[in-house]
């Protein structure tokens, strides 16, 4: 089963979207995951982001779509995928991913 975040009394599963160049701008992960449907919001930090769609199904859409996908100045490979990530504290916190999940545990 995946997990899911709470934003407005709606439940949302967040997409992990990895490897990007830290050059990358919130507005060019914008302007590539809209292609599949409207976000709520995209949670950035340098090199990986959490994006959140309005409607699951458009997620899955860019889950099929973008992962591995050749993407940036330097076309590395993205890593697109469920987010594994399940409270919404370590969603908020600047935090190393591993530290994030560490601290969900327990």
């Amino acid at each position: 089963p995946h997990r899911t975040a709470q934003q407005g009394g709606v439940r949302m599963r967040p997409v992990f979207c990895g490897n990007f160049d830290y050059e990358t701008r919130q507005s060019d992960l914008e302007r590539l995951f809209s292609k599949y449907g409207p976000i709520r919001r995209i949670d950035m930090k340098s090199g990986y982001a959490f994006v959140y769609f309005q409607d699951e199904r458009d997620a899955e859409d860019a889950i099929r779509r973008l992962s591995n996908a050749e993407f940036g100045h330097t076309s590395r490979r993205l890593s697109v995928e469920w987010s594994r990530v399940t409270c919404s504290l370590c969603l908020s916190l600047s935090l190393s991913l591993s530290r994030s999940l560490s601290l969900c545990q327990g």
